[in-house]
C-alpha cells in the first residue's frame, strides 16, 4: 500500500545553492518593485495614517562576484561565518560609497541592504532617486515594503475558558523532564523591542542572568516589551521549555540587516522570529536573505505564521489576509502555525502563500491561550508564542544532539517527521496544520535511534525504517524550481 511521507515538506524547503545570487532572485523582470499591491489606495491612507505604526524599507540586493559556495561549506561553521563576513561586509561598503547611498544598513553576511523610510511620504520623495540607483550595475534588484510595527500575538481575554498553563503546554508537546535543558545552545529573538529581563531574574541570581540573557537596543531605551518577554519566558523562563538556553535579543525593529548581523556575529544557533519583517505574502527578498543565512551559517530558523485578522495595539485592521507573513514564506524556514486546547487549528492562525510551490506552515504547537505564571502581564494568544515552543524544543534537542547546530536540514525533517496528527487532520500534509503537532518525544526517538541519513531522493530507505533527507538545488538562474512534489511514495511504506 502507498503511504504518504509526512516529513516531506520539510525536505521540500531544503536549499543547497547553486551561485550566490540565485537565492534572491525574483520573478520579476524589472529590477525595481513595490509590494504595496495588495492594499487598496484607502487601504494604504488608512495604515498609513499614524507614521508611528509603520516604516517603509527599500530592501536592495547587490551585485557583485559570487563567492565559491563549494568552497565556503567545506570550512567549519566558525570560520565559514568568519569568511563570508570579510567578502560581504567589504563589498557591500564599497558599493554604497560608490553609489553614495545615504542612510544605508548593510548586512554583514550577504549581498543586502536597506535603507528605512519613517513614512510613505519620505519614500515618495526617494522613489525616483531609487529607481535610478536600480539601474546601476552593482545592484540587482530594489523591493519596497510596507513595514507594520506590530507583534504576531495579543492579550487573551481574561475571560477564556480554555488557557494553558505552561505544565498542559509540555504534555501536549511530548515534553520530557531530563538533563537536556538547552545549555549550551545559543537563541537569537527577534522582536520589536527588548524584554525587561529582571522579570526574570531576582537579588541571588542576578550575575546568572547577566550571563543568560545579551541585548542590543539600538537605541531602544524603554521598559521592554510585554510581547518579548512572553516569548522569552516560553523559552528559557523559569519554567519554560529549554530554562538553560542563552538569550539574544535584538530590537532593532525594522532594521533586519543590524538583527541579523548582532545573531550571527554571537554564533546564535537559532533565531526566533514572532513578528512579520514586511507584509509582502508571495516570496520576498526577506525570505531570500533568511533563506542565505539559513543555508551558509547552518542557523535553524523559526517563525511564526501570524494572526488573521491583524490589528494595531490601537485596535486598527491591518489586514484579514490569511497567507503567512514575511519571511515565513521562506524555502528554510520552519514556519508554525498555532492550535487551540480541543486541538483544532487556531481560527486566527495564518496558513498558504501565494508563490507557487511553497507550502505553509511546517507544522502547529499550541498558541492559544496561554498564561505567563512567572510575568505580571495578562495571558496571550496567537502565533507568535507557538513559535517559541518549538524553538526551545529545537534547543533542547541540539543539546543532546549536538549535530544538529550544523543541519537545520536535519532539523526540518525530524520535527516533521515526529509530529502528531490533529483529530480532524485526514492528510499527513494537511494545507492548515502543515506535518501537525510538534512532539519532542518522538523527534528525540528519530535522532536516537539514527534512522536518517544525508541523500539525493527524499523518502524512506530500508523498507520505511530509516529517513532520506533531501539534498538538492531548487533554485536555478533565479527561478524557483522544484524537483520533487511535495506528496512523495514509497512502495515500501505499510
Amino acid at each position: 500500500m502507498k503511504k504518504k511521507i509526512s516529513f516531506i515538506m520539510a525536505i521540500l524547503m531544503v536549499i543547497s545553492c547553486v551561485n550566490l545570487f540565485s537565492l534572491y532572485a525574483l520573478a520579476a523582470t524589472e529590477k525595481f518593485s513595490e509590494s504595496f499591491d495588495l492594499f487598496s489606495e484607502e487601504e494604504l491612507a488608512f495604515l498609513t495614517e499614524d507614521s508611528a505604526t509603520y516604516d517603509v524599507a527599500a530592501n536592495i540586493k547587490f551585485h557583485y562576484p559570487d563567492v565559491d559556495s563549494e568552497t565556503m561549506m567545506l570550512l567549519n561553521k566558525t570560520d565559514r561565518i568568519e569568511t563570508m563576513r570579510q567578502y560581504h561586509q567589504s563589498q557591500n561598503e564599497k558599493i554604497v560609497n560608490r553609489l553614495k547611498i545615504e542612510n544605508c544598513h548593510i548586512s554583514y553576511y550577504a549581498p543586502f541592504g536597506e535603507v528605512i523610510y519613517d513614512s510613505l511620504e519620505e519614500y515618495y520623495k526617494s522613489k525616483e532617486s531609487l529607481k535610478k540607483l536600480s539601474r546601476k550595475k552593482d545592484v540587482s534588484h530594489i523591493e519596497v515594503s510596507l513595514i507594520i510595527n506590530e507583534p504576531e500575538g495579543v492579550v487573551a481575554s481574561e475571560d477564556s475558558q480554555d488557557i494553558y498553563n505552561f505544565n498542559q503546554i509540555k504534555q501536549e508537546v511530548g515534553y520530557i523532564e531530563n538533563e537536556y535543558t538547552g545549555a549550551g545552545v545559543k537563541i537569537g529573538v527577534c522582536e520589536q523591542d527588548i524584554a525587561p529581563f529582571i522579570w526574570f531574574c531576582n537579588d541571588n541570581n542576578i550575575a546568572e542572568c547577566e550571563n543568560k540573557f545579551h541585548y542590543e537596543d539600538h537605541g531602544r531605551t524603554g521598559e521592554g516589551s510585554i510581547h518579548a518577554a512572553q516569548v522569552v519566558s516560553l523559552i528559557c523562563g523559569t519554567e519554560g521549555l529549554a530554562p538553560d538556553a542563552t538569550i539574544y535579543l535584538s530590537a532593532a525593529g525594522s532594521v533586519t540587516s543590524q538583527v541579523t548581523n548582532y545573531f550571527i556575529s554571537n554564533g546564535v544557533d537559532i533565531i526566533n522570529c514572532s513578528r512579520a519583517m514586511a507584509f509582502t505574502y508571495r516570496y520576498d527578498q526577506y525570505a531570500a536573505f533568511i533563506d542565505y543565512l539559513v543555508n551558509f551559517y547552518s542557523i535553524t530558523f523559526v517563525k511564526s505564521t501570524g494572526n488573521y485578522p491583524s490589528y494595531t495595539s490601537e485596535g486598527v485592521l491591518v489586514d484579514n489576509v490569511s497567507y503567512v507573513t514575511s519571511p515565513g514564506q521562506g524555502i528554510n524556514v520552519i514556519t508554525v502555525g498555532g492550535m487551540t486546547m480541543d486541538k483544532q487549528v487556531a481560527a486566527g492562525s495564518r496558513y498558504d502563500c501565494p508563490t507557487a510551490h511553497i507550502y505553509k506552515p511546517d507544522l502547529v504547537a499550541p498558541s492559544e491561550v496561554i498564561s505567563f505564571p512567572e510575568l505580571p502581564i495578562p495571558n496571550g494568544a496567537g502565533t507568535s508564542f507557538a513559535a517559541p515552543i518549538v524553538t526551545a524544543i529545537v534547543a533542547k534537542l541540539m543539546q543532546e544532539f549536538p549535530q544538529l547546530k550544523d543541519s537545520p536540514v536535519l532539523v526540518r525533517a525530524v520535527l516533521a517527521e515526529g509530529c502528531v496528527m490533529l483529530p480532524e487532520q485526514t492528510d499527513p500534509l494537511d494545507a492548515y496544520a502543515g506535518a501537525g503537532l510538534v512532539n519532542y518525544a518522538n523527534t528525540r526517538e528519530i535522532l536516537r535511534s539514527g534512522l536518517y541519513t544525508l541523500a539525493e531522493k527524499g523518502g524512506y530507505d530500508e523498507a520505511g525504517k530509516t529517513i532520506a533527507v533531501l539534498q538538492g538545488d531548487i533554485y536555478e538562474a533565479g527561478t524557483l524550481i522544484i524537483r520533487f512534489h511535495t506528496q512523495i511514495y514509497s512502495e515500501n511504506c505499510d
